[in-house]
């Protein structure tokens, strides 16, 4: 997976998607060059009939399991109705 200026993540909220559909948000703490990455402050949200978000702490995702990156927008993230949201959820990512 090639790393898309993820430097500039660095301390920042983010989002992963993995590729088994799970998602993460938190704060990137590191990467290495294979992707993995570290998230402080992670919670994984489950999206069922109401947002359920676990608390991880410190947690590591391995880089071949990662499926997307993304920078969050706080302000935006604070003013959507999480709970409202019934998203489909991805199907998984297998490659052979």
């Amino acid at each position: 997976m090639a790393s898309i200026n993820i430097e500039s993540y660095i301390e920042n909220e983010i989002l992963v998607i993995t590729k088994d559909g799970r998602i993460f948000t938190g704060k990137l703490k590191g990467f290495d060059q294979t992707t993995n990455i570290i998230i402080g402050n992670c919670y994984e949200r489950i999206y069922k009939e109401s947002l359920e978000k676990i608390s991880l702490g410190i947690y590591i995702i391995r880089g071949d399991n990662v499926t997307l990156i993304g920078e969050i927008d706080e302000e935006v993230d604070r003013n959507i109705l999480q709970n409202k949201i019934k998203p489909e959820m991805l199907k998984p990512v297998m490659l052979n």
